[in-house]
């Protein structure tokens, strides 16, 4: 769905509605997060317009999805520019120097909120303090709810980590999700659950909780002297509130979840292994009763994400950015929300229902639990809304940062550098991106910001990002805050908010520069290590090979062509999962040691930015196999031929011969050009066209399929290409399926038939080549792999146009042939001759085909490379 929605103007609403859909969105690695979408049903013929074309973008061409996506961005531009004028046009005359939102932003950062109170609890874990929490709860009744009531404006009470609901409501009364960030702030965040259990079943659980404690990796000592420093930390914080077994068992709801400890290998500094060890609250454990907080929750009451393509989005943002700067410096600058989710309290109807033990005291936990599903998307709310009031502020012309600014962050300058940056180019887009020389997304807590340099982009680069969040945040350092933290850590800022034309992103080195991406150095180290210990072992657990294969996912959103190689993987995971440990196969071994190489490649030589953004194809080919030979052809006019020998009749499949035919027209364009393509390869095999993207064959009983597979990804890896991952059947495939078939026509009559017939889809230098000794010795080398029976051998058999034109025909003849056919195809009649009726037939089929990339590919929803603006001003997602 889009819309645009506007306060009032006067007596006029501004208003667009179009109809959308229920979708499911798999967000992205790290934190991933599965999301469903409440879209309208209400369509346009409920409407009463039933002649408007659908807008599900699955229903649109790529060109008509790139048009409305151009009209979304011209749209959002306009009621920015509306909206803004409006709101600024309501201040005093002394004030319209600056916007509306400038003079808002001005004024908030200068207001002082009300102090906070001192709380009536104890947040220490000595024997006094649970003793006085435990008396408080029972004065009133043992009703959590009460006790907050009791502590208003304390460090207990939600909202109190925020500026007041008056302040706030004055940036982001016009903001589409005010009304829910508001009730999440000042109500508490909540839990969207569909069922819970009786009393009973909770009592019961309750108990069968409290004996069997935590999970086992707690009882490590390391582990579990860590657990105890965090919940240390956490009650010294005023996050969690210490109370004994006794009154657990009587407060209202109570439920009492198992924690964990996972231990992982980070690299320090100085590039050495060190553990770090995490708490998981552990949400969806189920007790008895089956009733896990995860369990209950809604899945489809769980808001929508917009973090899940972050990272591509900010590459989209980029990509734009140098086309329209070729020679400029692209900056890069990051925020990041200290301790993101402890600055959202529950509502106290749910805190109680998180409550973790730890040697004999419970603990409950005010704020947003990690282990809860629908903790991000509460917090995406909150969070998504403070980048969508940067990204506002980088576009309003009237904000001066000498005027407007937190002074504490002026010392930050760009980083320098010597000389004249080689600065590599991108290449052209297939979609419409805005026209923005600053912008700004986000991932939960991290705020990526990014513009084209210049002294004013460089200053509100630095300072835009803190001069929100300090008018968003409370203040710290009051009397009875408990020592809490600034929302901005100095430490980390210093760091991450300097502008710099490389900078690690979401995980990823992003360099602007050389516009390629990089896996960090320790990353591919840490991971590298991991999976050579794998090998050597030889047998996997179901842990081990979890976290390999959600390593493996993430570098596959940069690496496209390596997700290839993690479905065998993924099928050992549930071979894992069901019956225990698992020896490694041959295929799963082969696999972990192309991913070795290819995470070497992304670390050491990057991936080209081009080749993970939607940009234009660089090459398009089309290829056709038959029993006896294979063809195809590229849009540089190079076109070949292979007729099977007849030894090698039948040792191959039809939907093996197209995909080795697909792969010998991308390896001969790679032989001859530079590194760095898209290529896009049309094939009429629906079986070929989906082994060029994801292996579903078995290695055992289709040992040629991986082989073949291997030696793609070695070559694309090798000259850094890449292939799109959305492709259309050729169904009309009549030039290459007469390029495999007819191999008895000479060249030259060949190549004349198909430049007369199909002058429009024949590039002008279109010529026959004869296949390198190299590529046809790798053909004849897939024979030894065969192992099971050989297909039944066939006869060679022309296409209709090969038949047609067969025989020692001379060029007279032969050109009297091709006028016969063009006449007919001119006057849109079939000619009368019996055996040219079936040519006929097949060249108009073969015209019907649109040979044209941006027929061939499925444009994404604009969500995945562009991120909606002005979303403060009231305007809603693309």
């Amino acid at each position: 769905m889009f819309a645009l929605h506007l306060p009032l103007l006067g007596k006029e609403q501004i208003t667009r509605n179009r109809s959308g859909r229920t979708t499911t969105d798999i967000v992205g690695p790290a934190r991933s997060q599965t999301t469903i979408t409440k879209r309208p049903k209400k369509s346009h013929a409920a409407n009463g317009d039933s002649k408007t074309r659908s807008t599900n973008p699955i229903d649109l061409t790529p060109r008509e999805a790139t048009l409305q996506t151009k009209k979304e961005i011209q749209a959002m531009e306009k009621v920015r520019h509306i909206l803004g004028k409006f709101l600024t046009s309501k201040l005093p005359e002394s004030d319209t120097k600056r916007s509306w939102l400038v003079t808002t932003l001005h004024t908030m950062i200068k207001e002082h909120p009300s102090p906070m109170k001192e709380c009536n609890l104890k947040f220490n874990t000595s024997a006094a303090a649970i003793s006085h929490n435990d008396e408080v709860f029972a004065q009133n009744e043992y009703n959590y709810s009460k006790v907050v009531s009791m502590n208003p404006s304390t460090i207990i009470s939600p909202g109190i980590e925020f500026r007041s609901e008056k302040t706030l409501n004055k940036i982001w009364e016009n903001h589409k999700d005010w009304k829910l960030i508001k009730d999440i702030i000042f109500e508490g965040a909540d839990y969207p659950c569909n069922s819970s259990p009786t009393e009973e079943e909770r009592q019961s659980d309750l108990e069968f909780m409290i004996k069997r404690g935590n999970h086992p990796s707690t009882a490590v000592k390391e582990n579990h002297e860590a657990m105890v420093r965090n919940y240390d930390k956490e009650v010294k914080k005023g996050w969690m509130i210490p109370i004994s077994l006794g009154t657990v068992r009587q407060l209202d709801n109570a439920r009492i979840i198992p924690v964990g400890v996972v231990s992982q290998w980070t690299i320090d500094k100085e590039g050495n292994r060190t553990i770090k060890r995490r708490l998981t609250h552990d949400c969806t454990f189920s007790p008895p009763s089956g009733h896990s907080i995860n369990n209950d929750i809604d899945k489809e009451l769980i808001d929508d994400c917009m973090y899940g393509h972050c990272l591509r989005r900010v590459l989209h943002g980029l990509h734009s950015q140098r086309l329209r700067h070729p020679k400029l410096r692209i900056l890069l600058a990051k925020i990041d929300l200290d301790a993101a989710y402890r600055r959202l309290i529950v509502n106290p109807k749910w805190a109680v229902t998180s409550i973790s033990i730890v040697k004999q005291v419970a603990y409950l936990l005010t704020r947003i639990t990690f282990g809860v599903s629908s903790g991000p998307s509460r917090y995406c709310r909150v969070s998504e809304a403070i980048f969508d009031l940067i990204y506002d502020l980088f576009l309003d012309e009237t904000w001066d940062p000498s005027d407007t600014r937190i002074e504490q962050w002026d010392s930050f300058t760009p980083v320098e550098m010597e000389g004249e940056p080689d600065i590599h180019q991108a290449r052209p887009l297939m979609v419409e991106t805005p026209d923005h020389d600053l912008m700004c997304d986000g991932f939960i807590d991290d705020g990526i910001m990014f513009g084209v340099e210049s002294k004013e982009n460089n200053t509100k680069l630095i300072h835009a990002g803190p001069l929100v969040v300090e008018a968003i945040f409370r203040v710290a350092g009051e009397v009875f805050d408990y020592g809490r933290d600034p929302a901005l850590s100095a430490v980390k800022l210093a760091a991450e908010l300097q502008p710099d034309t490389s900078k690690l992103v979401l995980g990823w080195l992003i360099d602007t520069i050389r516009f390629r991406i990089y896996l960090p150095v320790e990353k591919c180290l840490d991971w590298s290590r991991d999976i050579r210990a794998l090998v050597t072992k030889g047998i996997v657990r179901t842990k081990e090979l979890e976290s390999t294969i959600g390593r493996l996912n993430h570098a596959g959103h940069i690496l496209p062509l390596a997700r290839y190689f993690l479905p065998r993987l993924r099928y050992r995971l549930q071979m894992c999962k069901k019956w225990g440990k698992q020896q490694l196969a041959k295929w799963d071994i082969e696999d972990l040691h192309l991913w070795l190489e290819m995470l070497k490649h992304a670390s050491q030589e990057g991936v080209s930015i081009n080749n993970v953004t939607l940009t234009i194809p660089t090459h398009v080919g089309t290829t056709d196999a038959c029993e006896t030979g294979m063809g195809g052809y590229m849009d540089d006019g190079t076109a070949w031929r292979y007729q099977l020998p007849y030894d090698l009749h039948g040792i191959f499949t039809i939907n093996l011969l197209e995909f080795m035919a697909a792969i010998i027209n991308i390896w001969l364009l790679l032989q001859r050009t530079k590194k760095g393509l898209k290529i896009m390869n049309w094939t009429d095999s629906s079986s070929a066209l989906g082994w060029l993207h994801h292996s579903t064959f078995n290695p055992v009983t289709q040992p040629m399929h991986d082989i073949i597979a291997r030696h793609l990804a070695n070559i694309l890896l090798d000259h850094d290409s890449t292939l799109y991952s959305q492709h259309v059947a050729g169904k009309q495939n009549a030039i290459a399926d007469s390029l495999s078939r007819d191999t008895h026509i000479p060249d030259s009559h060949l190549v004349f038939a198909l430049k007369s017939l199909y002058p429009q889809q024949i590039p002008s230098n279109f010529h026959l080549m004869t296949l390198p000794k190299e590529i046809v010795s790798w053909v004849y080398s897939l024979k030894a792999l065969k192992t099971v029976k050989t297909e039944m051998r066939q006869d060679h058999r022309p296409s209709k146009l090969g038949a047609f034109l067969a025989g020692n025909d001379s060029w007279q003849q032969l050109e009297s042939k091709i006028s016969t056919l063009t006449d007919g195809l001119k006057d849109n009649e079939p000619t009368y001759s019996a055996p040219l009726q079936p040519v006929f037939k097949e060249i108009c089929l073969g015209r019907k085909r649109k040979n044209n990339w941006q027929e061939a590919q499925l444009v994404p929803p604009s969500r995945t490379y562009v991120r909606p603006f002005g979303r403060t001003f009231g305007t809603t997602r693309l």
